[in-house]
């Protein structure tokens, strides 16, 4: 069953055409706090080469500026054009979450979840673009490798869509 992920106006303003983006990648992170959604940086952008100069590992390298107390995080939400690369030992679906742990005190046991935007024809239905998994910052290779191989639809559905109910956004 597809994740309906609410409209947050600080995340849906940043990523709603990037399906459309089909030159470079496009790399942004949030975290979701109990209080509010709180951008972790600018827009990263790549192309490609090696993991290390992928717009998620460069994101995570640079400095975050100001994260919030990770008491206060329920999650971090991180939008990109493709998921993540899972080849090799540095590719980004490993060194992201460890990346994530260097943040601060705290962030060494975060829940992620990972959207990606682009049809990357990964199926059940090739017609549907949308891809995500859910996961943790210190998670071993086996259980990110589990994560992602368990991915899901995702689709945007209004913050006062029933079908998630109308309570505030950090709840789901």
């Amino acid at each position: 069953m597809p994740l309906l992920r609410p409209k947050h106006p600080l995340i849906y303003g940043t990523v709603w055409g990037w399906w459309t983006n089909l030159g470079g990648v496009s790399y942004i992170a949030h975290a979701v706090t109990k209080a509010n959604v709180v951008r972790l940086g600018a827009v990263q952008e790549g192309t490609g080469g090696k993991p290390t100069n992928h717009p998620d590992q460069v994101f995570w390298r640079r400095a975050v500026n100001n994260p919030p107390a990770a008491a206060t995080v329920l999650r971090i939400e991180i939008d990109c054009s493709l998921m993540p690369c899972d080849t090799g030992d540095d590719c980004c679906l490993y060194k992201v979450p460890q990346l994530i742990v260097g943040v601060g005190p705290g962030y060494d046991n975060m829940p992620l979840r990972i959207f990606s935007h682009r049809n990357e024809g990964m199926g059940p239905n090739e017609l549907q673009n949308k891809r995500m998994f859910s996961c943790k910052s210190s998670d071993d290779k086996n259980a990110l490798r589990a994560a992602y191989n368990q991915h899901q639809n995702w689709f945007w559905a209004s913050l006062t869509d029933r079908r998630i109910g109308n309570s505030a956004y950090h709840l789901f």
